[in-house]
Protein backbone atom coordinates (compact mmCIF):
# COMPACT_ATOMS: atom_id res chain seq x y z
CA UNK A 1 0.00 0.00 0.00
CA UNK A 2 1.53 3.16 -1.25
CA UNK A 3 1.29 6.02 0.90
CA UNK A 4 0.90 9.65 0.10
CA UNK A 5 3.83 11.64 -0.53
CA UNK A 6 3.63 14.90 0.97
CA UNK A 7 5.24 17.95 -0.45
CA UNK A 8 7.96 19.28 0.73
CA UNK A 9 8.43 23.02 1.77
CA UNK A 10 9.23 24.13 -1.68
CA UNK A 11 6.96 25.47 -4.55
CA UNK A 12 3.91 23.89 -3.50
CA UNK A 13 3.96 25.27 0.09
CA UNK A 14 5.07 28.38 -1.22
CA UNK A 15 1.82 28.05 -3.32
CA UNK A 16 -0.25 27.43 -0.80
CA UNK A 17 0.87 30.73 1.40
CA UNK A 18 0.45 32.64 -1.40
CA UNK A 19 -3.01 31.61 -2.41
CA UNK A 20 -3.93 31.65 1.01
CA UNK A 21 -2.52 35.52 1.76
CA UNK A 22 -4.37 36.30 -1.31
CA UNK A 23 -7.77 34.63 -0.11
CA UNK A 24 -7.27 36.24 3.47
CA UNK A 25 -6.10 39.52 2.26
CA UNK A 26 -9.47 40.08 -0.52
CA UNK A 27 -12.13 39.72 1.87
CA UNK A 28 -12.31 41.96 4.91
CA UNK A 29 -14.71 38.79 6.37
CA UNK A 30 -11.81 36.23 6.07
CA UNK A 31 -8.61 38.23 6.90
CA UNK A 32 -6.22 36.62 9.26
CA UNK A 33 -4.20 38.29 11.77
CA UNK A 34 -0.55 37.29 10.87
CA UNK A 35 0.07 35.67 13.89
CA UNK A 36 -3.12 33.24 13.15
CA UNK A 37 -1.59 32.76 9.84
CA UNK A 38 1.59 31.71 11.46
CA UNK A 39 -0.03 29.23 13.68
CA UNK A 40 -1.89 27.74 10.98
CA UNK A 41 1.15 27.32 9.11
CA UNK A 42 3.19 25.70 12.26
CA UNK A 43 -0.18 23.40 12.79
CA UNK A 44 0.76 22.04 8.68
CA UNK A 45 3.77 21.54 9.34
CA UNK A 46 3.91 19.62 12.44
CA UNK A 47 0.72 17.71 11.08
CA UNK A 48 3.10 17.03 8.04
CA UNK A 49 6.01 15.25 10.29
CA UNK A 50 4.06 13.72 12.61
CA UNK A 51 2.18 12.18 9.65
CA UNK A 52 6.22 11.16 8.77
CA UNK A 53 6.91 9.86 11.80
CA UNK A 54 3.50 7.78 11.77
CA UNK A 55 4.89 6.09 8.69
CA UNK A 56 8.36 5.53 9.44
CA UNK A 57 6.58 3.56 12.43
CA UNK A 58 4.37 1.98 10.30
CA UNK A 59 7.44 0.57 8.32
CA UNK A 60 8.97 -0.49 11.62
CA UNK A 61 5.95 -2.41 12.44
CA UNK A 62 5.97 -4.18 9.31
CA UNK A 63 9.18 -5.40 9.35
CA UNK A 64 8.35 -6.52 13.00
CA UNK A 65 5.35 -9.08 11.36
CA UNK A 66 7.61 -9.92 8.75
CA UNK A 67 10.08 -11.38 11.46
CA UNK A 68 7.41 -13.23 13.06
CA UNK A 69 6.24 -14.41 10.20
CA UNK A 70 9.36 -15.91 9.54
CA UNK A 71 9.37 -17.05 12.66
CA UNK A 72 5.95 -18.69 12.88
CA UNK A 73 6.89 -20.57 9.28
CA UNK A 74 10.16 -22.29 10.96
CA UNK A 75 8.05 -23.17 13.98
CA UNK A 76 5.50 -24.86 12.07
CA UNK A 77 7.99 -26.83 10.01
CA UNK A 78 9.96 -27.92 13.03
CA UNK A 79 6.37 -29.01 13.88
CA UNK A 80 6.15 -30.95 10.89
CA UNK A 81 9.44 -32.31 11.34
CA UNK A 82 8.63 -33.71 14.71
CA UNK A 83 5.39 -35.47 14.28
CA UNK A 84 7.40 -37.58 11.03
CA UNK A 85 10.13 -38.42 13.44
CA UNK A 86 7.10 -39.66 15.99
CA UNK A 87 5.60 -41.47 13.00
CA UNK A 88 8.67 -43.00 12.39
CA UNK A 89 9.52 -44.45 15.56
CA UNK A 90 6.22 -45.62 16.13
CA UNK A 91 6.67 -47.63 12.60
CA UNK A 92 9.78 -48.99 14.07
CA UNK A 93 8.12 -49.73 17.71
CA UNK A 94 6.66 -52.61 15.53
CA UNK A 95 9.61 -54.50 14.53
CA UNK A 96 12.16 -53.93 17.51
CA UNK A 97 11.01 -55.61 20.42
CA UNK A 98 14.31 -54.91 22.44
CA UNK A 99 14.05 -51.11 21.76
CA UNK A 100 10.55 -50.66 22.66
CA UNK A 101 11.21 -49.07 26.37
CA UNK A 102 13.84 -46.84 24.81
CA UNK A 103 11.88 -46.04 21.69
CA UNK A 104 8.92 -45.03 24.11
CA UNK A 105 10.99 -42.49 26.23
CA UNK A 106 12.52 -40.77 22.58
CA UNK A 107 9.01 -40.46 21.36
CA UNK A 108 7.60 -39.20 24.54
CA UNK A 109 10.71 -36.49 24.46
CA UNK A 110 9.63 -35.78 21.06
CA UNK A 111 6.05 -34.83 21.49
CA UNK A 112 7.53 -32.89 24.87
CA UNK A 113 9.03 -30.74 22.12
CA UNK A 114 6.15 -30.74 19.63
CA UNK A 115 3.90 -29.57 22.54
CA UNK A 116 6.91 -26.68 23.54
CA UNK A 117 6.69 -26.13 19.64
CA UNK A 118 2.92 -25.80 19.17
CA UNK A 119 2.73 -23.36 22.60
CA UNK A 120 5.61 -21.26 20.46
CA UNK A 121 3.73 -21.27 17.67
CA UNK A 122 0.54 -20.06 19.47
CA UNK A 123 2.65 -16.91 21.00
CA UNK A 124 4.40 -16.09 17.96
CA UNK A 125 0.63 -15.87 16.42
CA UNK A 126 -0.89 -13.87 19.11
CA UNK A 127 2.43 -11.92 18.48
CA UNK A 128 1.76 -11.73 14.86
CA UNK A 129 -1.61 -10.50 15.85
CA UNK A 130 -0.73 -7.82 17.73
CA UNK A 131 1.42 -6.12 15.50
CA UNK A 132 -1.20 -6.12 13.22
CA UNK A 133 -3.38 -4.24 15.35
CA UNK A 134 -0.71 -1.87 16.17
CA UNK A 135 -0.40 -1.42 12.20
CA UNK A 136 -3.90 -0.94 11.49
CA UNK A 137 -3.75 1.68 15.03
CA UNK A 138 -0.44 3.39 13.51
CA UNK A 139 -2.35 3.53 10.01
CA UNK A 140 -5.61 5.34 11.28
CA UNK A 141 -3.75 7.38 12.90
CA UNK A 142 -1.74 8.61 10.22
CA UNK A 143 -4.99 8.81 8.81
CA UNK A 144 -6.41 11.28 11.44
CA UNK A 145 -3.40 13.21 11.88
CA UNK A 146 -4.01 14.62 8.29
CA UNK A 147 -5.19 18.07 8.44
CA UNK A 148 -6.96 19.30 5.55
CA UNK A 149 -8.88 22.76 6.68
CA UNK A 150 -12.64 23.00 5.91
CA UNK A 151 -13.93 26.39 4.41
CA UNK A 152 -15.50 27.06 7.79
CA UNK A 153 -12.23 26.41 9.32
CA UNK A 154 -10.55 28.30 6.96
Amino acid sequence: MASPVLPTESEPIAKLKRGLRRYFEEDEEFRVDPHHATELLQCLRDSKKRSRDLEAEGRSLRARIDSLQTQLDMSNKANIDAELAIQERDLELGTKNDHIKMLLQERDQLRLCVKGAHEASGRLKQSLKDLNAAMQATKMATEDDTFVPSESEA
